[in-house]
């Protein structure tokens, strides 16, 4: 969620051993900024208590010490809980150096949680704060700050202001490569939506599938951002008369761990169900869940239902649940062909 280099940064660090991290914070935390990139917010998490559990007085080249550090990584997993999240970032916040572009995570997350809590003008100002950071430097949460802005434009009906951030978002993406990062799902989820409300509905939908295809390979990410995404891409499936598809993502947010999501998301819960009723059930595709998709991102490869599960951390027979369920959906009966009738209806590259 920094540089946009995760899978280098995971390659080198999958070389060290938990002890290794644990005598290297530095390290630890190299690695759980890659792992939160990759939407594994658990192993996140863990890496943060790793370093936290060091020398949190060491100076590191950037003038920051490991303390600052591992909370600003700790707060922004979101694992524990929105105050806890608040918390541990004021505290990350108040212990970088001023000048330190990683006060860009704190501002954003901060200024995210505020938003959500209908704090919008402490909102505005932190995001509007962590944008100016993180411009130039920190290229995959200056397209969450600004996908962020949007919505909080769209809240007020603002649209013309929200398409405006969405547009740029989207620009700043394909400008770093970022766009089928796992964190980055709510910046085509915003765009698709404001494109909906335009009227343009072939690039509606396009930004829709890449948000769900996003999505798909996320493991655990931050419980509120997973939230958030869902509840904008159902949405905006729901303005393209797609009700199938907007209620089985407003049926995940069952399947997230979100404490306290506070009035905003209530708030958007209840616009997603006003437009469901007006909503058809569209030719959007097929209804294909969440873990339904990220197990079709796997079956292009070259792995057995047994090394799929491995890598989703799930076991072989609910991988094999999955893919049937695909199969039915997709109305196939191969692996070979559910790839290539994926790749017809945008479910993979």
């Amino acid at each position: 969620m920094t540089h946009g280099r995760s899978a280098t940064v995971t390659n080198w660090c999958s070389l060290l051993s938990t002890d290794d991290l644990s005598a290297h914070p530095a390290a630890a935390l190299a690695r759980g900024w890659a792992a939160l990139e990759a939407g594994d917010a658990e192993d996140a998490e863990h890496c943060a208590t790793l370093a936290l559990a060091g020398d949190l007085k060491r100076i590191l080249p950037d003038g920051a010490t490991i303390q600052p550090l591992g909370l600003l990584l700790r707060g922004t997993t979101g694992l524990r809980g929105r105050s806890r999240s608040v918390d541990d970032m004021e505290r990350a916040d108040a212990g970088l150096p001023a000048e330190h572009p990683l006060r860009a995570v704190s501002l954003y997350v901060l200024g995210s949680l505020a938003m959500l809590d209908d704090d919008r003008e402490r909102a505005r100002t932190l995001l509007e704060h962590a944008e100016q950071r993180a411009a130039g430097q920190l290229p995959t949460v200056y397209g969450l700050i600004l996908a962020q802005q949007a919505l909080l434009a769209i809240d007020v009906d603002h649209w013309e202001q929200a398409e405006t951030f969405s547009n740029r978002a989207a620009a700043q993406q394909r400008a770093a490569g970022t766009r089928d990062y796992a964190t980055q799902g709510l910046v085509p989820a915003v765009r698709a939506l404001t494109l909906a409300r335009r009227g343009a509905r072939d690039q509606a939908r396009d930004e829709a599938e890449q948000a769900v295809r996003n999505m798909a390979i996320q493991r655990v990410l931050l419980p509120w951002l997973a939230l958030e995404t869902r509840l904008v891409l159902a949405c905006a499936y729901a303005k393209l008369g797609d009700g199938g598809r907007a209620r089985s993502l407003v049926r995940e947010r069952g399947e997230l761990d979100v404490r306290d999501p506070g009035p905003l998301l209530g708030r958007w819960l209840a616009r997603v169900e006003t437009e469901i009723e007006s909503a058809g059930e569209g030719p959007g595709g097929p209804d294909l869940t969440t873990a339904e998709l990220r197990t079709l991102q796997y079956l292009p490869t070259h792995l057995s239902l047994r090394e799929i599960g491995e890598r989703l951390h799930i076991t072989r027979n609910t991988v094999k649940t999955h893919t049937i369920a695909i199969y039915r959906k997709l109305g196939v009966r191969s692996r070979s062909a559910a790839v290539g009738r994926g790749r017809e209806v945008g479910l993979l590259e």
